[in-house]
Protein backbone atom coordinates (compact mmCIF):
# COMPACT_ATOMS: atom_id res chain seq x y z
CA UNK A 1 0.00 0.00 0.00
CA UNK A 2 1.38 3.40 -0.90
CA UNK A 3 2.51 5.44 2.08
CA UNK A 4 0.83 8.53 0.63
CA UNK A 5 -2.45 6.71 0.03
CA UNK A 6 -2.26 5.11 3.49
CA UNK A 7 -2.42 8.53 5.15
CA UNK A 8 -5.64 9.32 3.33
CA UNK A 9 -7.15 5.92 3.97
CA UNK A 10 -6.85 6.35 7.71
CA UNK A 11 -9.78 8.77 7.47
CA UNK A 12 -11.99 5.95 6.24
CA UNK A 13 -11.27 3.55 9.09
CA UNK A 14 -10.68 5.79 12.11
CA UNK A 15 -13.51 6.65 14.47
CA UNK A 16 -14.75 10.23 13.88
CA UNK A 17 -14.55 10.86 17.63
CA UNK A 18 -10.86 9.87 17.58
CA UNK A 19 -11.49 7.83 20.71
CA UNK A 20 -9.30 5.07 19.31
CA UNK A 21 -9.78 2.06 17.04
CA UNK A 22 -12.98 0.09 17.31
CA UNK A 23 -13.06 -3.24 19.15
CA UNK A 24 -14.79 -6.48 18.34
CA UNK A 25 -17.72 -6.77 20.79
CA UNK A 26 -17.60 -9.76 23.11
CA UNK A 27 -14.05 -10.85 22.31
CA UNK A 28 -11.72 -11.26 25.30
CA UNK A 29 -8.20 -9.88 24.98
CA UNK A 30 -5.66 -12.71 25.42
CA UNK A 31 -2.07 -11.42 25.80
CA UNK A 32 0.22 -13.35 23.40
CA UNK A 33 3.25 -15.14 24.84
CA UNK A 34 6.30 -16.74 23.24
CA UNK A 35 4.88 -20.21 22.82
CA UNK A 36 7.56 -22.80 21.91
CA UNK A 37 5.50 -24.06 18.97
CA UNK A 38 5.31 -20.59 17.46
CA UNK A 39 8.91 -19.80 18.39
CA UNK A 40 9.89 -22.61 16.01
CA UNK A 41 8.02 -20.67 13.30
CA UNK A 42 9.88 -17.42 13.93
CA UNK A 43 8.01 -15.86 16.85
CA UNK A 44 10.11 -13.42 18.89
CA UNK A 45 9.63 -10.71 21.52
CA UNK A 46 9.07 -7.98 18.91
CA UNK A 47 6.21 -9.89 17.31
CA UNK A 48 4.71 -10.71 20.71
CA UNK A 49 4.75 -7.02 21.70
CA UNK A 50 3.20 -5.93 18.39
CA UNK A 51 0.60 -8.70 18.57
CA UNK A 52 -0.26 -7.67 22.11
CA UNK A 53 -0.89 -4.10 21.01
CA UNK A 54 -3.01 -5.30 18.09
CA UNK A 55 -5.01 -7.63 20.34
CA UNK A 56 -5.75 -4.80 22.78
CA UNK A 57 -7.09 -2.71 19.90
CA UNK A 58 -9.35 -5.37 18.39
CA UNK A 59 -10.65 -7.22 21.45
CA UNK A 60 -12.92 -6.02 24.26
CA UNK A 61 -11.64 -7.09 27.70
CA UNK A 62 -15.00 -7.90 29.35
CA UNK A 63 -18.04 -10.11 28.74
CA UNK A 64 -16.02 -12.53 26.66
CA UNK A 65 -17.50 -15.36 24.69
CA UNK A 66 -14.12 -16.11 23.13
CA UNK A 67 -10.51 -14.96 23.11
CA UNK A 68 -7.79 -14.02 20.67
CA UNK A 69 -5.15 -16.26 19.17
CA UNK A 70 -1.81 -15.42 17.57
CA UNK A 71 -0.98 -17.34 14.40
CA UNK A 72 1.30 -17.31 11.37
CA UNK A 73 -0.08 -17.73 7.86
CA UNK A 74 1.58 -20.72 6.16
CA UNK A 75 -0.57 -20.92 3.04
CA UNK A 76 -3.48 -19.21 1.34
CA UNK A 77 -6.24 -20.32 -1.02
CA UNK A 78 -9.38 -18.71 -2.36
CA UNK A 79 -11.39 -19.94 0.64
CA UNK A 80 -9.10 -18.78 3.42
CA UNK A 81 -5.81 -19.32 5.19
CA UNK A 82 -3.89 -22.19 6.75
CA UNK A 83 -2.36 -21.15 10.05
CA UNK A 84 0.17 -22.46 12.53
CA UNK A 85 -0.89 -21.72 16.12
CA UNK A 86 -0.01 -22.86 19.61
CA UNK A 87 -2.71 -25.52 19.15
CA UNK A 88 -1.37 -26.73 15.83
CA UNK A 89 -2.67 -26.06 12.32
CA UNK A 90 -6.00 -24.25 12.00
CA UNK A 91 -7.90 -22.42 9.27
CA UNK A 92 -8.96 -18.79 9.18
CA UNK A 93 -11.22 -16.70 7.01
CA UNK A 94 -11.35 -12.99 6.28
CA UNK A 95 -14.66 -11.53 7.51
CA UNK A 96 -16.83 -9.78 4.96
CA UNK A 97 -16.13 -6.27 6.26
CA UNK A 98 -12.37 -6.88 5.98
CA UNK A 99 -12.74 -8.38 2.49
CA UNK A 100 -14.61 -5.28 1.39
CA UNK A 101 -12.01 -2.99 2.95
CA UNK A 102 -9.20 -4.95 1.30
CA UNK A 103 -10.96 -4.87 -2.08
CA UNK A 104 -11.29 -1.09 -1.71
CA UNK A 105 -7.59 -0.83 -0.90
CA UNK A 106 -8.23 0.44 2.64
CA UNK A 107 -6.32 -2.35 4.39
CA UNK A 108 -3.83 -5.04 3.46
CA UNK A 109 -4.97 -8.62 3.16
CA UNK A 110 -3.03 -11.20 5.17
CA UNK A 111 -0.32 -12.90 3.15
CA UNK A 112 1.86 -15.97 3.59
CA UNK A 113 4.44 -15.27 6.29
CA UNK A 114 2.23 -12.76 8.10
CA UNK A 115 1.56 -12.93 11.82
CA UNK A 116 -2.12 -12.35 12.46
CA UNK A 117 -4.53 -12.20 15.39
CA UNK A 118 -7.69 -14.28 15.01
CA UNK A 119 -10.77 -14.72 17.15
CA UNK A 120 -10.36 -17.94 19.13
CA UNK A 121 -13.47 -20.04 18.75
CA UNK A 122 -12.68 -23.65 19.69
CA UNK A 123 -14.39 -26.14 17.42
CA UNK A 124 -15.02 -23.61 14.64
CA UNK A 125 -13.48 -24.37 11.24
CA UNK A 126 -12.51 -20.97 9.91
CA UNK A 127 -11.51 -18.52 12.66
CA UNK A 128 -12.26 -14.86 11.83
CA UNK A 129 -9.17 -12.73 11.17
CA UNK A 130 -9.09 -9.69 13.47
CA UNK A 131 -5.93 -8.01 12.20
CA UNK A 132 -2.42 -8.30 10.77
CA UNK A 133 0.63 -7.70 12.97
CA UNK A 134 2.84 -4.96 11.40
CA UNK A 135 5.32 -6.59 9.04
CA UNK A 136 9.02 -6.50 9.83
CA UNK A 137 10.00 -7.05 6.19
CA UNK A 138 8.17 -7.78 2.98
CA UNK A 139 8.60 -8.76 -0.64
CA UNK A 140 6.06 -6.92 -2.75
CA UNK A 141 5.35 -6.05 -6.35
CA UNK A 142 2.81 -4.11 -8.35
CA UNK A 143 -0.09 -6.42 -9.07
CA UNK A 144 -0.75 -7.22 -12.70
CA UNK A 145 -3.09 -4.84 -14.49
CA UNK A 146 -3.29 -1.12 -15.11
CA UNK A 147 -4.17 -0.06 -11.57
CA UNK A 148 -1.45 0.79 -9.05
CA UNK A 149 -2.08 -1.92 -6.46
CA UNK A 150 0.51 -3.56 -4.22
CA UNK A 151 0.68 -7.35 -4.02
CA UNK A 152 2.58 -8.97 -1.15
CA UNK A 153 4.73 -11.86 -2.38
CA UNK A 154 5.93 -12.81 1.10
CA UNK A 155 5.87 -11.24 4.57
CA UNK A 156 8.43 -11.30 7.38
CA UNK A 157 11.10 -12.83 5.15
CA UNK A 158 14.75 -12.73 6.27
CA UNK A 159 16.54 -14.05 3.18
CA UNK A 160 15.47 -14.40 -0.45
CA UNK A 161 17.08 -16.98 -2.72
CA UNK A 162 17.02 -15.36 -6.17
CA UNK A 163 16.92 -18.53 -8.23
CA UNK A 164 17.92 -18.59 -11.88
CA UNK A 165 19.06 -21.42 -14.14
CA UNK A 166 21.73 -21.89 -16.80
CA UNK A 167 19.32 -23.37 -19.33
CA UNK A 168 18.06 -20.28 -21.08
CA UNK A 169 16.41 -18.60 -18.07
CA UNK A 170 19.49 -16.72 -16.88
CA UNK A 171 19.04 -12.93 -16.93
CA UNK A 172 21.16 -10.44 -15.01
CA UNK A 173 18.53 -7.78 -15.67
CA UNK A 174 15.87 -9.84 -13.91
CA UNK A 175 18.22 -10.42 -10.98
CA UNK A 176 18.71 -6.66 -10.67
CA UNK A 177 14.95 -6.25 -10.46
CA UNK A 178 14.69 -8.95 -7.78
CA UNK A 179 17.47 -7.35 -5.78
CA UNK A 180 15.75 -3.96 -5.85
CA UNK A 181 12.59 -5.55 -4.42
CA UNK A 182 14.61 -7.28 -1.68
CA UNK A 183 16.56 -4.18 -0.69
CA UNK A 184 13.40 -2.06 -0.55
CA UNK A 185 11.64 -4.59 1.68
CA UNK A 186 14.55 -5.19 4.07
CA UNK A 187 15.26 -8.73 2.83
CA UNK A 188 18.80 -10.07 2.28
CA UNK A 189 19.27 -11.34 -1.31
CA UNK A 190 21.29 -14.44 -2.21
CA UNK A 191 21.68 -15.45 -5.86
CA UNK A 192 21.29 -19.19 -6.48
CA UNK A 193 22.24 -20.37 -9.98
CA UNK A 194 20.87 -23.85 -10.69
CA UNK A 195 21.42 -26.46 -13.43
CA UNK A 196 25.15 -25.83 -13.60
CA UNK A 197 25.44 -29.42 -14.86
CA UNK A 198 23.89 -28.22 -18.16
CA UNK A 199 26.91 -26.09 -19.13
CA UNK A 200 30.60 -26.76 -19.50
CA UNK A 201 31.74 -23.44 -18.04
CA UNK A 202 30.05 -21.14 -15.53
CA UNK A 203 32.68 -18.38 -15.57
CA UNK A 204 30.70 -16.00 -17.80
CA UNK A 205 27.55 -16.31 -15.69
CA UNK A 206 29.50 -15.78 -12.47
CA UNK A 207 31.17 -12.66 -13.88
CA UNK A 208 27.83 -11.27 -15.05
CA UNK A 209 26.20 -11.80 -11.65
CA UNK A 210 29.08 -10.13 -9.81
CA UNK A 211 28.95 -7.17 -12.21
CA UNK A 212 25.16 -6.75 -11.96
CA UNK A 213 24.82 -7.48 -8.24
CA UNK A 214 28.08 -6.49 -6.55
CA UNK A 215 28.33 -7.66 -2.96
CA UNK A 216 25.46 -10.14 -3.18
CA UNK A 217 26.34 -13.75 -2.21
CA UNK A 218 26.31 -16.22 -5.11
CA UNK A 219 25.89 -19.99 -4.89
CA UNK A 220 26.13 -22.37 -7.87
CA UNK A 221 24.16 -25.60 -7.47
CA UNK A 222 23.02 -28.69 -9.33
CA UNK A 223 19.96 -30.66 -8.29
CA UNK A 224 21.30 -33.56 -10.37
CA UNK A 225 24.78 -33.94 -8.89
CA UNK A 226 24.15 -32.19 -5.58
CA UNK A 227 27.03 -29.82 -6.17
CA UNK A 228 26.87 -26.62 -4.12
CA UNK A 229 23.79 -27.55 -2.11
CA UNK A 230 25.71 -27.70 1.17
CA UNK A 231 26.68 -24.05 0.71
CA UNK A 232 23.03 -23.05 1.10
CA UNK A 233 22.94 -24.46 4.65
CA UNK A 234 24.53 -21.24 5.94
CA UNK A 235 21.18 -19.49 5.45
CA UNK A 236 18.94 -22.37 6.53
CA UNK A 237 19.08 -21.75 10.28
CA UNK A 238 16.30 -22.38 12.83
CA UNK A 239 13.61 -19.69 12.88
CA UNK A 240 14.96 -17.90 9.80
CA UNK A 241 12.46 -17.43 6.95
CA UNK A 242 13.90 -17.94 3.47
CA UNK A 243 11.83 -17.28 0.34
CA UNK A 244 12.64 -18.67 -3.10
CA UNK A 245 11.99 -16.28 -5.99
CA UNK A 246 12.42 -17.04 -9.66
CA UNK A 247 10.81 -17.99 -12.94
CA UNK A 248 8.88 -21.21 -13.47
CA UNK A 249 11.04 -24.26 -13.96
CA UNK A 250 14.30 -22.92 -12.50
CA UNK A 251 14.29 -25.49 -9.69
CA UNK A 252 12.89 -23.56 -6.71
CA UNK A 253 10.58 -26.33 -5.56
CA UNK A 254 13.13 -29.04 -6.33
CA UNK A 255 15.48 -27.27 -3.95
CA UNK A 256 12.83 -26.93 -1.26
CA UNK A 257 11.83 -30.59 -1.63
CA UNK A 258 15.33 -31.57 -0.52
CA UNK A 259 14.74 -30.06 2.91
CA UNK A 260 11.07 -30.65 3.76
CA UNK A 261 9.44 -33.86 4.97
CA UNK A 262 6.48 -33.79 2.55
CA UNK A 263 7.81 -33.10 -0.96
CA UNK A 264 5.56 -31.21 -3.33
CA UNK A 265 4.32 -32.72 -6.57
CA UNK A 266 6.02 -31.77 -9.83
CA UNK A 267 5.00 -32.10 -13.45
CA UNK A 268 6.44 -34.58 -15.92
CA UNK A 269 10.13 -35.27 -15.38
CA UNK A 270 12.65 -34.31 -18.00
CA UNK A 271 15.56 -36.38 -19.26
CA UNK A 272 17.60 -35.44 -16.19
CA UNK A 273 14.92 -36.64 -13.78
CA UNK A 274 13.88 -33.14 -12.72
CA UNK A 275 10.27 -32.10 -12.33
CA UNK A 276 8.77 -28.87 -13.51
CA UNK A 277 6.82 -27.80 -10.43
CA UNK A 278 3.36 -26.29 -10.77
CA UNK A 279 3.36 -23.94 -7.80
CA UNK A 280 0.32 -21.68 -8.09
CA UNK A 281 0.25 -20.28 -4.54
CA UNK A 282 2.76 -19.31 -1.90
CA UNK A 283 3.37 -21.68 1.01
CA UNK A 284 5.64 -21.75 4.05
CA UNK A 285 7.34 -24.99 5.15
CA UNK A 286 9.51 -25.95 8.13
CA UNK A 287 12.52 -28.20 7.68
CA UNK A 288 13.62 -30.91 10.08
CA UNK A 289 16.45 -28.61 11.18
CA UNK A 290 14.05 -25.75 11.91
CA UNK A 291 14.56 -23.47 8.90
CA UNK A 292 11.47 -21.91 7.34
CA UNK A 293 11.20 -22.07 3.55
CA UNK A 294 8.68 -20.18 1.42
CA UNK A 295 7.90 -21.43 -2.08
CA UNK A 296 6.41 -18.94 -4.53
CA UNK A 297 4.82 -19.23 -7.97
CA UNK A 298 7.13 -18.69 -10.91
CA UNK A 299 7.46 -15.03 -11.84
CA UNK A 300 8.89 -14.10 -15.22
CA UNK A 301 8.50 -10.42 -14.37
CA UNK A 302 8.38 -8.61 -11.06
CA UNK A 303 6.82 -5.17 -11.50
CA UNK A 304 8.32 -2.77 -8.97
CA UNK A 305 6.34 -1.18 -6.18
CA UNK A 306 7.86 1.66 -4.13
CA UNK A 307 11.45 0.54 -4.72
CA UNK A 308 13.27 3.88 -4.75
CA UNK A 309 15.56 2.83 -1.92
CA UNK A 310 16.06 -0.59 -3.48
CA UNK A 311 17.13 0.97 -6.77
CA UNK A 312 19.60 3.24 -4.99
CA UNK A 313 21.26 0.19 -3.45
CA UNK A 314 21.07 -2.01 -6.54
CA UNK A 315 22.56 0.69 -8.79
CA UNK A 316 24.72 2.41 -6.18
CA UNK A 317 27.57 3.19 -8.60
CA UNK A 318 25.17 4.93 -11.01
CA UNK A 319 23.44 6.85 -8.23
CA UNK A 320 26.85 8.13 -7.11
CA UNK A 321 27.65 9.35 -10.62
CA UNK A 322 24.19 10.90 -11.10
CA UNK A 323 24.70 12.95 -7.93
CA UNK A 324 27.35 14.91 -9.86
CA UNK A 325 24.96 16.00 -12.64
CA UNK A 326 24.64 19.75 -13.10
CA UNK A 327 20.86 19.69 -12.69
CA UNK A 328 19.11 17.84 -9.86
CA UNK A 329 16.26 16.80 -12.18
CA UNK A 330 18.58 15.59 -14.94
CA UNK A 331 16.93 12.86 -16.99
CA UNK A 332 20.32 11.70 -18.35
CA UNK A 333 19.06 12.07 -21.90
CA UNK A 334 21.59 14.55 -23.24
CA UNK A 335 21.20 17.49 -20.86
CA UNK A 336 24.26 19.73 -20.47
CA UNK A 337 26.44 18.78 -17.52
CA UNK A 338 25.07 15.20 -17.32
CA UNK A 339 27.58 13.16 -15.33
CA UNK A 340 26.02 9.87 -16.49
CA UNK A 341 26.58 10.72 -20.14
CA UNK A 342 30.14 11.85 -19.41
CA UNK A 343 30.88 8.58 -17.60
CA UNK A 344 29.44 6.61 -20.52
CA UNK A 345 31.67 8.52 -22.93
CA UNK A 346 34.67 7.79 -20.72
CA UNK A 347 33.73 4.10 -20.44
CA UNK A 348 33.72 4.14 -16.62
CA UNK A 349 30.16 2.81 -16.32
CA UNK A 350 28.39 0.06 -18.29
CA UNK A 351 25.77 1.02 -20.85
CA UNK A 352 23.58 -2.02 -20.14
CA UNK A 353 23.48 -1.10 -16.46
CA UNK A 354 22.43 2.44 -17.33
CA UNK A 355 19.71 1.12 -19.64
CA UNK A 356 18.37 -1.20 -16.90
CA UNK A 357 18.50 1.59 -14.30
CA UNK A 358 16.66 4.01 -16.59
CA UNK A 359 14.00 1.43 -17.41
CA UNK A 360 13.27 0.65 -13.77
CA UNK A 361 13.23 4.34 -12.82
CA UNK A 362 10.70 4.94 -15.60
CA UNK A 363 8.59 2.03 -14.41
CA UNK A 364 8.51 3.41 -10.89
CA UNK A 365 7.58 6.87 -12.17
CA UNK A 366 4.62 5.37 -14.03
CA UNK A 367 3.45 3.53 -10.91
CA UNK A 368 3.84 6.74 -8.92
CA UNK A 369 1.62 8.65 -11.35
CA UNK A 370 -1.09 6.00 -11.11
CA UNK A 371 -0.79 6.06 -7.31
CA UNK A 372 -1.29 9.84 -7.24
CA UNK A 373 -4.42 9.46 -9.37
CA UNK A 374 -5.75 6.84 -6.94
CA UNK A 375 -4.93 9.16 -4.04
CA UNK A 376 -6.89 12.01 -5.60
CA UNK A 377 -9.86 9.72 -6.21
CA UNK A 378 -9.75 8.49 -2.62
CA UNK A 379 -9.45 12.05 -1.29
CA UNK A 380 -12.58 13.04 -3.18
CA UNK A 381 -14.42 10.03 -1.70
CA UNK A 382 -13.33 10.98 1.84
CA UNK A 383 -14.49 14.57 1.34
CA UNK A 384 -17.83 13.35 0.01
CA UNK A 385 -18.34 11.08 3.05
CA UNK A 386 -17.41 13.91 5.42
CA UNK A 387 -19.80 16.29 3.64
CA UNK A 388 -22.68 13.80 3.93
CA UNK A 389 -22.03 13.40 7.68
CA UNK A 390 -22.25 17.15 8.24
CA UNK A 391 -25.68 17.36 6.63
Amino acid sequence: MSRRVARVRVALVTSPSRAGPSVTPGVRYSPPVIDPVLAAWGLDARIVAAAGELSRRVAAPLHARSGTLLARVISEDRLGYELITARGELRAVLPGRMRRAAAAGEIDRPSVGDWIVVEDRPGVDGLPVLGVVPRRTKLSRKASGREAVEQIVGANVDVAFLVTALDGDFSARRLERYRAVCEEGGVKPVVVVTKIDRVADTADAVAEVHRALPGVPLVLVSNVTGAGLDALDAWLTPGLTVAALGSSGVGKSTLINRWIDAPQATRALDAHGLGRHTTTARALFRTAKGALLMDTPGMRELALWEADGGLRTTFAELEAVAARCKFRDCSHQGEPGCAIQAALDEGTIAGDRVDAWSKLRGELAGTDRRTRRAERTLSRAVRAVSKDKRR
